[in-house]
């Protein structure tokens, strides 16, 4: 029998050749409030998602997410938000919630 680690699940998602992801958990304590998530340089892929997998904002440019106003994405309930084959700068990801009292688990690939 073959145990799977996370770092043989972590292979196993398309374009990810690394070891092992690096994890952020972002509490999202206020509803409609801003929260920063820097991802390093050289992240090759990223996934988001709430822990209860509730519905979030998502933006790649701080004052979009909290009012929601602009160009943000919305992550529906039971989603997640995937990127891969990226080759990014430090980039800083804003989330926010409709709700209070929630996690965002973050995973990044370099």
């Amino acid at each position: 029998m073959t145990v799977k680690t996370e770092d043989t699940y972590g292979r196993q998602i398309p374009g990810n050749s690394v070891d092992t992801p690096v994890k952020y958990v972002v509490t999202v304590t206020d509803l409609n409030t801003e929260y920063p998530q820097l991802l390093p340089a050289g992240t090759k892929g990223f996934r988001i998602h709430l822990r209860d997998f509730a519905t979030f904002r998502l933006a790649y440019v701080t004052g979009l997410v909290a009012t929601p106003t602009g160009a943000y994405e919305t992550i529906p309930a039971g989603c997640e938000k995937y990127e891969d084959n990226l080759d990014l700068a430090a980039v800083t990801l804003y989330i926010a919630s409709p709700a209070s009292t929630k996690v965002a688990e973050v995973e990044a690939w370099s």
